[in-house]
């Protein structure tokens, strides 16, 4: 009797033995592949950042070039430059994805958002092509991102945002282990920093505040005011800036360069103000309501909680200095204000006196 304990005790000893050997053997293996996955995503990544600054300057051409932004764009005329050393493996169709972000955008968001996404659109194309031409060996969709490579994504990318510098950012969920409780998740996050030639070029021709990109310029105005403006500084993120406690009301800071040929024409030494310009007003008003119909309470800067109960909303308008010397200003402003109440300023010269 004893003997058959004995091996039963055995036969007992060697499973757990078995199972545990098992687990571990499926831990490490996954931990062998999450490192061997973050080393091929981070030379991926680097050999995109390398590339991708060899188009520095279609890059900069494009943060200055009108033309973009107007109804008459022709995607045929930039369609080399957008796909150009991107490679064959890019299909069409993807192609005409980015493309519909690009058209799309242009037309309705001027905050130099619609660059971020067709930039990160290239990036993560160029990025693919990249992976796979390292890994050829090695079945990312097997690995232990989650999703696959479709779970990569590429973040907060700056590109000439900071003079000259390029700055690439991707992330991706691993999981490691898949046996329930002993299951790890970490994100994974990496970066490419550069720093172009291109520095030189910008000096060049950046003159004025009213030069630099949308979004450089729409930060440095809105700044301006919600830093030195007595009414509620609102927490970024919301998509309002300042709050009129005393009249309930939501504000909003946006600049616009009224000289851009987008929004005006110069006839016979005289501004006139476009369409274009108005139907703009219109997109921020949609886009004010929008964004206030998602929160029911905003914070303050200072922390201090504020119910949205049916709040008015307003636009402080920057616009360069030179603005308020139009002879139909007025007319302006009360066609602006028929759209939604706003507030006009001047700020900053947009023309060199030289």
């Amino acid at each position: 009797m004893k003997k058959y304990l004995n091996r039963g005790s055995l036969t007992i000893e060697a499973s757990l033995v078995f199972i545990l050997f098992t687990i571990g053997y499926f831990i490490v293996n996954n931990v062998a592949i999450s490192i061997m996955t973050e080393s091929l995503t981070r030379k991926a990544l680097f050999e995109t950042g390398l590339e991708f600054s060899t188009y520095i300057e279609v890059i900069d051409k494009f943060e200055y070039t009108n033309s973009l932004k107007t109804t008459t764009f022709d995607i045929k005329e930039y369609e080399n430059i957008i796909t150009d050393g991107i490679g064959k493996e890019i299909s069409f169709e993807n192609f005409n994805v980015i493309i519909a972000d690009l058209k799309r955008l242009l037309k309705h968001d001027m905050s130099g958002e619609f660059k971020k996404i067709v930039y990160n659109n290239i990036l993560k194309k160029i990025f693919l092509v990249k992976l796979n031409d390292i890994s050829k060996n090695f079945n990312l969709n097997k690995s232990t991102i989650i999703n696959g490579i479709t779970g990569i994504e590429f973040f907060n990318s700056k590109i000439l945002e900071n003079s000259n510098r390029l700055e690439i950012n991707l992330k991706y969920k691993n999981e490691i282990g898949k046996f329930g409780f002993l299951s790890y998740k970490n994100e994974v996050i990496q970066k490419f920093l550069i720093d172009t030639w291109i520095v030189n070029h910008n000096k060049k021709h950046k003159k004025s505040i009213w030069d630099e990109t949308n979004f450089e310029r729409g930060r440095y105005f809105a700044g301006n005011v919600r830093k030195n403006d007595k009414l509620i500084e609102i927490k970024i993120g919301k998509g309002i800036d300042l709050f009129d406690f005393e009249n309930n009301t939501a504000i909003k800071v946006y600049s616009i360069n009224i000289f851009e040929e987008f929004y005006s024409n110069k006839n016979l030494d005289k501004y006139q103000i476009k369409e274009e310009f108005f139907n703009l007003i219109k997109t921020y008003k949609n886009k004010f309501k929008k964004d206030l119909i998602k929160y029911k309470e905003i914070e303050s800067i200072s922390g201090r909680k504020i119910k949205l109960n049916n709040p008015k909303t307003k636009l402080i308008l920057i616009l360069p200095e030179e603005a308020k010397k139009l002879s139909d200003i007025e007319v302006y402003i009360k066609k602006i204000n028929d759209i939604i109440p706003s507030e006009i300023r001047y700020m900053e010269k947009a023309f060199n006196d030289n």
